[in-house]
């Protein structure tokens, strides 16, 4: 079996991030939930005899003449605030990635199998699967005759 150190791939390069990438990458994730929040919730407005009026959501604005006249752009509060969260969440990925980094580091591969001498594929390292050493061979047992012709043989598992 050749030496698996000695051939040119014997590594990898693995890529992770750093743990201040990491925390980036969670404010990020964090400042999209609220950016989520913002474009989905529904928003009201208080009218003057004291009456909650919806005014639906950045997602679904008000689509009739009366409702837009009452909430005027209070939809478009929420989605501009979506956008700038959104905003603040790619700009702290990038920026904490850009900062922070990536790690790069060489790997030992991991052997996959190899092809035996009767050209079959085998798993492992040293040649040989736990099938292939659990496969038992038939001996055939002659007894020693005692010369009356009537000799039988028997199989046995070693």
């Amino acid at each position: 079996m050749s030496d698996q150190s000695a051939s040119p791939d014997a590594t990898r390069t693995a890529v992770s991030l750093r743990t201040g990438s990491k925390v980036c990458i969670l404010l990020a994730l964090a400042a999209l939930a609220v950016a989520v929040y913002f474009y989905a919730v529904p928003m009201s407005v208080r009218t003057q005899t004291g009456a909650v009026f919806s005014c639906g959501s950045a997602s679904s604005p008000p689509d009739q003449e009366f409702q837009r006249n009452v909430c005027a752009n209070l939809t478009d509060i929420g989605l501009f605030r979506a956008y700038l969260f959104v905003a603040l969440a790619l700009i702290s990925a990038v920026v904490g990635v850009l900062l922070f980094g990536i790690e790069r580091r060489a790997v030992p591969r991991r052997s996959r199998g190899y092809i035996s001498e009767d050209g079959q594929f085998r798993r492992g390292r040293d040649g040989g699967s736990p099938q292939d050493s659990d496969q038992a061979t038939d001996v055939v047992a002659t007894p020693a005759g005692d010369g009356d012709g009537d000799e039988s043989s028997t199989t046995g598992r070693s």
